[in-house]
């Protein structure tokens, strides 16, 4: 583990040209090199100073900095903060000043890890800092604000007290029959079972919402599909806002499909506009299409565009592609089609088995904005997480977690068999190791080095 008894900087914002620049100072030095190389000096504690930074005669910046007395600090010990413009020169000078006193330029997560060793927060919130950090979504954002308030957001602890409390119990019996008169088999792996599937559903709820959280993160996956000129280039644009692909009037403009990321109410989604699916003799369009073909299994969302009875029928034919996904169905260009034509169409889909969500045209607005909300409401309906509970922060306690649910599923198991207590008293025990295992003790230097050294720096 790294020394933490020195005195620690860096730079807490990204190294690039910027308005301002932050750098982190923690360690016992913090406060007085600080006070040595600004006038006015920082005297009071959480007081916003406005001050020159010098390095003996010279003067680096004109800086906004403040002190954090130990151990009220973020990090639990002496720190300070200093703001200056957002010139790379400027905090090289900066950063180059605390070599020269005897400070440490500080690695990946320093300044979190030392206020996990200080007891300023437990491994689940300092491992949401990261999380709060690198996510793209509001729901990991709003779990880690959550976990980052309430240390005790996890139900660990209680679980593992529980555990131990039976197992005390199974103990007691098999050691003092003679004084544990009340106990009896039956009724207690009954009342056992009951605990064994609250803490399981609870665990499986949290790796779930996890999963979900990790899938909304990585981007929802929407693939545009359709016949040549359905439309499928045009609605990528108005959801991009932006003309980022191609449109003309003849067929098979789009040779490859176009990735590109875009929002919708908080979640990230990625967008693929697709070759138009149709018979074609040119080996370059040949190409494209199977390509697009194999791009379906990637997809969470079909979005697929009809507009004439050849479109459905031509679905029909290679609807075996899109086995098993969920495609969201829209009759197209309905500016274009007369109200006969557009029942008759409805009526072919039908018949088909195509359910048809809603009759568009790419230059209503309104359109536009219904395709955004039956995006977001399938989103909403396959990836919301349960809100009661936390989710899971990482792969690290993911993988802890699920040894945890293999073992209580075991358990259950044992106790319908109505196993010896002996050998449910050492399931416990293996259970407990591993609870022990996802808390992680403060001796455990290398797993921590591992957790921290993901972090950014300055954090």
């Amino acid at each position: 583990m790294k020394n933490h008894s020195d005195t620690i900087l860096q730079l807490a914002t990204a190294r690039a040209k910027a308005a301002v620049h932050i750098i982190r100072i923690s360690g016992p030095e913090a406060i007085s090199f600080t006070r040595a190389h600004t006038r006015p000096q920082p005297r009071q504690a959480r007081r916003i100073y406005y001050s020159s930074f010098i390095n003996g005669k010279k003067k680096i910046d004109k800086i906004i900095c403040f002190i954090f007395k130990a151990p009220v600090s973020y990090s639990g010990e002496n720190m300070a903060e200093i703001h200056c413009h957002g010139s790379l020169l400027i905090v090289n000078e900066i950063i180059k000043t605390g070599i020269q006193h005897g400070l440490r330029v500080a690695g990946p997560g320093e300044f979190t890890q030392r206020a996990f060793l200080n007891g300023k927060m437990n491994i689940y919130q300092a491992e949401a800092v990261n999380t709060l950090i690198n996510t793209r979504n509001d729901y990991l954002k709003e779990n880690s604000l959550r976990l980052l308030k309430n240390k005790h957001a996890y139900k660990f602890e209680s679980i593992k007290k529980s555990l131990i409390d039976i197992c005390a119990d199974l103990e007691t019996a098999i050691e003092f029959p003679e004084q544990y008169t009340n106990y009896n088999k039956k009724t207690t792996y009954k009342k056992f079972s009951r605990l064994l599937c609250r803490h399981l559903n609870y665990l499986q709820t949290i790796v779930a919402n996890y999963d979900k959280g990790c899938k909304i993160d990585s981007g929802i996956k929407v693939g545009i599909y359709g016949q040549p000129n359905s439309g499928k280039s045009t609605l990528m644009n108005l959801l991009l806002k932006e003309e980022r692909v191609l449109v003309t009037k003849f067929k098979g403009t789009t040779r490859d499909f176009v990735k590109e990321e875009i929002f919708i109410k908080g979640f990230p989604v990625s967008l693929y506009d697709t070759a138009g699916i149709r018979t074609a003799s040119d080996q370059l369009e040949k190409k494209s299409i199977t390509r697009s073909l194999n791009l379906i299994k990637k997809m969470d969302i079909i979005i697929y565009l009809l507009q004439t009875k050849r479109d459905i029928d031509y679905f029909k034919k290679k609807q075996h592609h899109f086995s098993g996904k969920s495609i969201i169905f829209y009759l197209n260009k309905k500016d274009l089609l007369k109200p006969a034509r557009i029942k008759q169409l409805q009526t072919r889909a039908d018949q088909n088995g195509i359910k048809i969500s809603r009759k568009t045209s790419l230059l209503d607005n309104r359109d536009l904005n219904y395709i955004e909300k039956d995006i977001y409401r399938f989103i909403c309906k396959n990836y919301s997480p349960d809100q009661t509970n936390p989710a899971l922060q990482n792969e690290r306690q993911k993988i802890v977690i699920q040894k945890i649910i293999t073992v209580l599923q075991q358990m259950l198991k044992l106790c319908e068999k109505k196993e010896n207590e002996e050998i449910l008293i050492e399931e416990i025990r293996k259970l407990n190791n591993l609870l022990d295992e996802l808390n992680i003790r403060y001796n455990e230097e290398d797993i921590i080095n591992r957790i921290f050294s993901k972090f950014c720096l300055g954090k």
